[in-house]
């Protein structure tokens, strides 16, 4: 993508961005104005040094992004910025827990099936040597192999994330990841049905097919049909214990989705069960079959009724999982008063774990409202409740936080905070963060 086509396109994207509400970028009035977006644009002198760090030319597509805007913010709901071009890294600099976790996807197990070959390749290998272009997100990021290469000399484009089944390289180019981005983003924004390109009927027949691919097909399908009258199967898939746990979860998601009554109050019964399970290690995450609380927590979301009464009831249960699950979900309530109340409570909760969840759960939450009490915890004695409230007031460009971050910055002993502020501080004093005010 030339520079003048990233240049048309950021400013649709801009665009795009905005009517979310909550995603802080630069306003295409404003870019116009000035002549360039989100960034200055990176120097040619600083492409090169770049390059000559890394050892390696960058692919097309994202020198010519430097040469419109030397990183990015938001670009959705996971990912919460592009690195500028003196940040970006190769993934054992960048995240070396990341780097050490693909390291060990890499490595080959005695007596294991033949496929797995391609496993430990793809979810291994290729990620353990990718170039990290994102900074932080929700458990996400974007990474681009620099060893699959087209014949344009573009690099290929993936998403690592926690909610995603594995690395998921879904694109050529980095200007192709982007659009990847985009696309997902604008279906998660308006909440659009993808056309899996099967009927009702051949959908649900897929339900019952004897493979996993088939039937996570059959399940998408009816949940992209966005017709009511769908959920019944969906939910009758759920409630089938044969069925593998990862199309359990699903089908429990897709009814809730196509607003299934039904289905939400089965997911409410069955979350403390799930949580139980998952701490006796049968469920997905530890090795057995069983559905997974936070995909619960999703199919509950899903249903578009505000949970957080629901979710009040589990704040105090005797569960430690329960409580951090719930208290982390609350995030996800957006536009629920009481969960933004709930939220703000236990952030002076006497106990730091709590504060440190409920921390984390505001990063999510995105709402200007929680700005005084996310600058509070910036003096809380917990370094990673601190941490987590920077995170925050970055998202909400909470620039009136500035001078409480720069009295943090001259007492912060702790490494990763002080890594943080570096981060956090110039994105607020920027002059995209003061277009925003």
């Amino acid at each position: 993508m030339s520079p003048s086509k990233w240049k048309s396109f950021l400013v649709r994207y801009s665009e795009d961005l905005i009517k979310a509400k909550k995603l802080p970028v630069r306003t295409p009035s404003v870019a116009r104005k000035s002549g360039w977006m989100g960034y200055r644009p990176a120097s040619e002198r600083a492409i090169a040094a770049a390059e000559a760090r890394l050892g390696v030319k960058l692919p097309p597509s994202l020198r010519n992004f430097y040469r419109v805007t030397n990183g990015w913010r938001a670009i959705g709901f996971s990912i919460y910025g592009i690195r500028s071009v003196e940040k970006v890294a190769w993934l054992n600099v960048a995240d070396p827990v990341m780097h050490r976790i693909a390291s060990e996807a890499e490595e080959p197990i005695p007596d294991e099936p033949a496929h797995m070959r391609d496993f430990h390749f793809e979810q291994g290998t290729r990620v353990k040597r990718s170039l990290m272009i994102s900074s932080d997100g929700d458990a996400a990021v974007l990474l681009l192999d620099p060893e699959t290469r087209d014949p344009s000399d573009e690099w290929a484009g993936g998403i690592w994330a926690a909610w995603l089944p594995g690395m998921e390289w879904c694109a050529t180019s980095f200007a192709g990841l982007i659009r990847h981005e985009r696309k997902r983003f604008l279906q998660l924004r308006d909440n659009k049905p993808i056309d899996y390109g099967l009927t009702p009927a051949q959908a649900k027949k897929k339900l019952g097919a004897a493979n996993r691919q088939d039937q996570m097909l059959g399940v998408m399908a009816l949940q992209g049909t966005n017709d009511p009258r769908n959920a019944e199967d969906l939910l009758s898939t759920y409630l089938d214990e044969s069925a593998e746990g990862v199309v359990r979860e699903m089908a429990i998601e897709a009814a809730c989705t196509l607003k299934s009554r039904q289905a939400y109050e089965q997911a409410i019964r069955d979350l403390p069960q799930s949580v139980a399970a998952s701490e006796a290690g049968e469920t997905i995450d530890e090795g057995g079959d069983g559905v997974r609380p936070y995909a619960l927590f999703g199919a509950i979301l899903a249903y578009g009724e505000d949970p957080a009464s629901v979710f009040a009831q589990w704040l105090d249960a005797p569960s430690e999982r329960l409580r951090r699950f719930t208290l982390a979900s609350l995030g996800h309530c957006r536009r629920s008063a009481l969960a933004r109340e709930i939220l703000i409570d236990r952030l002076r909760h006497p106990d730091p774990t709590e504060r440190e969840t409920a921390a984390y759960a505001l990063t999510q939450f995105m709402d200007k409202k929680t700005v005084p009490a996310l600058t509070e915890a910036l003096s809380d004695e917990v370094a990673k409740v601190r941490s987590m409230a920077l995170q925050g007031l970055l998202h909400l460009n909470a620039t009136a936080a500035v001078p409480a971050i720069e009295a943090l910055a001259r007492t912060e002993e702790d490494a990763h905070v002080r890594e943080k502020i570096a981060f956090v501080l110039p994105a607020l004093k920027s002059p995209l963060s003061r277009s925003q005010r």
